[in-house]
């Protein structure tokens, strides 16, 4: 089984394709280009070198947000477009989950953190024992940076490993309240697109392949704020009727 896995919530450019659970390839970097220009390239060149083709591959699995508005809407719609054509599954895993995922183990728990501006982040927190067994222990959530200490005590935790594009922003400030951390480095991990190809074929195996639960008609981004489109919007509205 091929499950192709990318993920562009955050400015990485991460794709990874699986052979059943196991890593076939894989491509990482941070590219100066938006997703919209680099994305189909890689999967491509990641494609070619495997002597496969897109109608090779049996699932497709894609973080569908939290994280950059942007990015998230061309990685669904990316997945989409590839899967509708070839009725090939696809499924939309949190970005969350993805970068937990990625770690191959980890003793502590795993604290995944996207930047979300304004002094907040998407953040949860997962048990990650190794790469077969991620459990979730909070859902989802956009808080301000400074309510991760609170967040982490709450959850009875005191030692965790911090994941993604803020993890140095809050680093110093979890330290500060006594928490022991450990910043996960880009050159012991893969990002993002590796762990939700992993989600994905865990979700589809565990579903026993049930194919009309992962049509790519079903696909849709999952959003946990309104875009600044979309404040201002109602902001304007709301002075408007006052």
């Amino acid at each position: 089984m091929w499950t192709l896995g990318f993920d562009c919530a955050v400015s990485t450019v991460s794709v990874a394709i699986l052979k059943d659970h196991e890593l076939a390839a894989h491509y990482d970097e941070e590219l100066p280009s938006s997703h919209s220009v680099s994305l189909l390239p890689t999967i491509a060149s990641l494609l070619k070198q495997l002597n496969i083709t897109i109608n090779d591959v049996n699932l497709i699995s894609c973080s569908a947000g939290p994280g950059s508005f942007t990015g998230v809407r061309i990685g669904v719609a990316t997945a989409k477009g590839l899967g509708t054509p070839a009725s090939i599954p696809c499924i939309g895993v949190s970005s969350l989950e993805a970068l937990a995922s990625s770690l191959d183990s980890s003793k502590n728990v795993i604290c995944p953190v996207i930047g979300a501006r304004r002094g907040n982040v998407y953040s949860a927190l997962f048990n990650c024992g190794s790469i077969d067994c991620v459990s979730r222990i909070t859902n989802d959530d956009l808080i301000p940076i400074s309510e991760l200490p609170s967040l982490c005590y709450q959850s009875g935790i005191d030692s965790i490993t911090v994941i993604g594009d803020a993890a140095k922003d809050v680093r110093s400030l979890l330290k500060d309240r006594g928490l022991n951390i450990e910043l996960s480095s880009n050159d012991v991990i893969l990002g993002g697109g590796y762990g939700a190809a992993l989600s994905g074929y865990r979700t589809f195996i565990s579903s026993k392949g049930r194919l009309s639960e992962w049509s790519p008609s079903l696909l849709k981004p999952v959003y946990l704020r309104k875009s600044q489109a979309e404040q201002e919007r109602d902001r304007r509205i709301l002075q408007k009727n006052n």
